[in-house]
């Protein structure tokens, strides 16, 4: 009797810490299962390695943990006691990325939250210069009577927006373009300062800081 007593106790024991390691990784997350049916030909991700990040739920609860994006899942992944969960993005409010400075964020836009995370890429009190991550896939497969695994290509998109007002204005890697969304009044202001600097869109880091001198934020 009391050892059926000790096993009994020793059971629930077991049962009780597990629960507590449950509730100890990062706020429901839940195990990544892996899909076996399907060979991707490139990544989900901007950088597989797990880096330090600072993450935000929603409601506000900051975890540090390491993690990474994968944006074509929607989801973010991060390690816990040797395994690896993921939080989907309706669940997060703001990603940090330590060591790189990347700050991704779900935004709210005509008054409802984002289901896609965006890339801050600087931001004042009026307005926010964001960038969208999109990976997609492309079926590969030739034979549709295959009974082999499907063969699939991750292709990457990239969009940039104004973000002001809870709205989103998109523009193309083009002076041109990013002077169609801008107000009226400062349109002219616009032209005579991408030609007097010589302002290239070329390059995500030339875009960022010709803008943050448009905008007065250098």
């Amino acid at each position: 009797m009391k050892c059926l007593f000790l096993v009994s106790f020793f059971m629930l024991s077991i049962a009780s810490l597990q629960a507590q390691l449950l509730n100890l990784n990062s706020a429901d997350g839940r195990p990544i299962i892996l899909e076996k049916n399907n060979i991707y030909d490139g990544s989900p991700y901007l950088n597989e390695d797990f880096k330090d990040v600072i993450l935000t739920l929603d409601p506000s609860k900051e975890y540090k943990t390491l993690g990474r994006i994968n944006f074509l899942s929607k989801v973010y992944e991060y390690k816990f006691n040797g395994e690896l969960y993921e939080i989907d993005f309706s669940d997060l409010k703001s990603i940090l990325f330590v060591e790189e400075k990347m700050l991704f964020r779900i935004l709210m836009i005509d008054g409802k939250k984002s289901k896609d995370l965006y890339q801050i890429l600087f931001e004042n009190e009026v307005l926010s210069l964001i960038k969208k991550v999109d990976f997609g896939l492309i079926d590969q497969n030739t034979d549709s009577y295959s009974n082999t695994n499907n063969k699939r290509r991750i292709v990457k998109n990239e969009s940039f927006y104004i973000y002001r007002d809870e709205s989103l204005f998109s523009f193309k890697k083009n002076k041109r373009s990013f002077i169609s969304i801008l107000p009226e009044e400062l349109k002219e202001r616009a032209e005579n300062f991408f030609k007097e600097n010589k302002v290239s869109f070329n390059k995500e880091e030339d875009l960022v800081m010709s803008l943050k001198s448009f905008y007065g934020l250098n």
